[in-house]
């Protein structure tokens, strides 16, 4: 394992912005969603605001009374094997994440159930190209 997982969750979730610009299709695809969900590494939030399948901003918690529609809480280790190039079985997928038992979702499930494939590869922007996500 990485020396500094959190480290490198931070990195590659403040990455996420950028990547999505270059993809046309992906932000297409999250067109109707407007909202902010909180990505949890260990203890840490990360909180998207999302308008109209573009991310206003990504804002590293914690923030006092800051409200969010849902939630997708994991380890640093998890996420690190959900962006490993060839992710191992159950970490290849938010929702396998979640029946391993290595993914908690909460809140108001609906944007996230109604726009499950676009949060899926949004999340999944950074897969290869985090150091120590090797498989």
């Amino acid at each position: 394992m990485p020396e500094n997982p959190q480290a490198l969750c931070k990195q590659a979730l403040v990455s996420i912005p950028e990547r999505l610009e270059r993809d046309t299709h992906l932000q297409w695809q999250g067109r109707r969603l407007t909202c902010c969900f909180l990505v949890g590494v260990d203890e840490t939030p990360f909180y998207f605001d999302v308008e109209q399948g573009h991310i206003a901003t990504v804002t590293q918690g914690p923030v006092l009374m800051r409200s969010w529609d849902f939630a997708l809480k994991a380890s640093a280790e998890s996420w690190l094997g959900y962006w490993a190039t060839i992710p191992k079985p159950w970490y290849h997928d938010l929702l396998a994440l979640s029946k391993a038992g290595k993914l908690t979702l909460e809140g108001n499930l609906h944007p996230l159930m109604s726009n499950l494939q676009y949060i899926k590869d949004l999340l999944a922007l950074p897969r290869g190209s985090v150091p120590g996500g090797e498989s």
